[in-house]
């Protein structure tokens, strides 16, 4: 193991304080000989500690300085077909995987309705060598959870990079052997009006799946895909409107919809049981048809994956059983047409 090297690596990572903790307790009796202000007034000292830190104990520490904070609870949903294959999924230490990543997956709980694992993935500026713990080009850690609901047939990765999540799902479909796939968005022609069928699914989705949930919702933030539904060829793919209320009943959001313009991002306050919180709704891939949900605002872990199982079963079922409650949804699409339809077009 390279120490110096991962030293150096360490230094460049770590702030003052931390270099000086990890000196102080390597080295009790040690006394700067003026008081540090910047990290090169120890770094000598710092990489002094070659003699006296385990490899163990160096390699742990280059993962947590590397380690990616989440924002929010993240999470990818799917859906899974052969759910009795959890009971063969194997434990791995280091596992290969796309030539610049490495997985490990540590089972935490199983029984006859859950399932837990805890994934760390490791990404690396060089190409990974089967064997070979090469820590100096390790750029990042990623923590991840795996949890499948065996019930439901769902399964969630909690994880909020998407090229991370692309890396787990390759690694439970080709390594563990899992059918899982996403719940596409479907798309079709309906008779409510000139808004896109996705974005009636997303109104129906939280004016009348997640209302029935006890869950109350107002956009502040939206994202439309803008371009042909326009008509405009000013080159402009997509716009994104920002409100301190409800952005969806505003003049331009409502022109947006009456125009045929896909929604491809919201941002959602929510109050569910005297919780409040955020929720943010990307909808992503090529076709925007998969949904990405993010829980921010509410630090209490069990609540926020109560709300993220709601968030996630409602999707499933939009994706697979259509529009909840075309009557209402049809009563909020009329009040934005009409809108659209009294206000002096803006764009």
């Amino acid at each position: 193991m390279d120490t110096l090297g991962l030293l150096k690596k360490l230094h460049d990572k770590l702030t003052l304080d931390e270099m000086i903790e990890l000196i102080r307790n390597k080295k009790t009796n040690w006394t700067p000989t003026k008081k540090p202000r910047r990290k090169a007034d120890v770094k000598n000292d710092f990489l002094a500690l070659t003699d006296v830190i385990k490899d163990e104990e160096l390699k742990g520490l280059v993962e947590m300085a590397v380690l990616k904070k989440q924002i929010g609870l993240p999470a990818y949903t799917y859906t899974i077909d052969n759910v009795s294959a959890i009971e063969n999924l194997k434990e791995y230490d280091e596992y290969p995987i796309n030539s610049i990543f490495c997985i490990s997956f540590k089972i935490i709980e199983n029984n006859q309705s859950n399932f837990r694992a805890i994934v760390f993935v490791k990404e690396y500026e060089d190409q990974w060598r089967t064997g070979t713990q090469d820590l100096i080009s390790m750029t990042a850690v990623y923590k991840s959870e795996v949890q499948v609901d065996k019930l439901n047939r769902k399964v969630s990765i909690y994880v909020g990079n998407q090229i991370i999540n692309e890396v787990i799902r390759q690694f439970m479909i080709q390594v563990q052997e899992l059918k899982i796939s996403y719940p596409r968005i479907p798309n079709k022609i309906v008779s409510m009006g000139p808004a896109s069928y996705k974005t009636i699914l997303l109104i129906d989705y939280i004016y009348n799946r997640l209302l029935r949930n006890g869950i109350s919702s107002q956009v502040i933030d939206i994202k439309f895909k803008t371009g042909e539904s326009t008509g405009k060829q000013d080159g402009l793919t997509q716009v994104t409107l920002h409100g301190d209320r409800n952005i969806l009943s505003s003049d331009l959001s409502c022109q947006y919809i009456t125009l045929g313009c896909d929604i491809v991002m919201l941002k959602i306050d929510m109050s569910y049981k005297n919780s409040d919180f955020s929720v943010i709704l990307h909808l992503i891939g090529e076709s925007h048809d998969t949904v990405k949900l993010v829980i921010t605002g509410n630090e209490d872990v069990v609540i926020k994956k109560s709300i993220m199982n709601i968030l996630q079963e409602e999707y499933i079922s939009m994706c697979n059983n259509g529009v909840f409650d075309e009557g209402n949804t049809k009563n909020v699409l009329d009040k934005i047409y009409d809108t659209f339809l009294s206000k002096d077009k803006v764009i």
